[in-house]
């Protein structure tokens, strides 16, 4: 019996995994937020009583991940790095990283993967500390970023 097949996945229930680098940070069962939305302008064209529109902008809403298990603390590095940051104790490095959001089918393999592009930690909540568990649980994690990719 090979070693590999008693080894089970430790987020069995967690259908999406955030990734850095290829280094795996959290897993998490719920996403939203993925989305962009292009603003436009409108220009009235003289004596033609036509508005034209031209986009102007794309615009990224926030990503928000729902009920989690963080297995590494880098989430929580970029964090502290933007706090820093704002407070002005240490140099303006925000700390802006590109992660992966992969999404796994109910069989546990690929099914999509986002590139969130520059993403930095907003907002995070985590639960109740449990001693049982080695693992942060968090209810959740906000990030802003800069764009979106769909990888596949």
């Amino acid at each position: 019996m090979a070693l590999t097949e008693n080894l089970q996945d430790p987020f069995p229930n967690f259908m999406f995994e955030i990734s850095c680098d290829g280094l795996d940070l959290a897993a998490f069962t719920k996403v939203s937020g993925l989305g962009a939305e292009v603003q436009h302008f409108e220009y009235d064209e003289l004596g033609s009583g036509v508005s034209l529109k031209f986009p102007e902008k794309v615009k990224y809403g926030d990503v928000v991940l729902e009920k989690g298990q963080i297995s590494e603390l880098g989430l929580f590095a970029m964090l502290d790095l933007t706090i820093d940051a704002v407070l002005g104790t240490k140099e303006k490095n925000l700390s802006r990283v590109n992660l992966e959001i992969t999404q796994k089918n109910l069989q546990g393999s690929l099914a999509r993967t986002w590139v969130v592009q520059r993403a930095s930690v907003k907002k995070w909540n985590l639960s109740a500390f449990d001693s049982m568990n080695a693992t942060f649980s968090v209810e959740s994690l906000v990030l802003t970023h800069h764009g979106i990719e769909v990888k596949k």
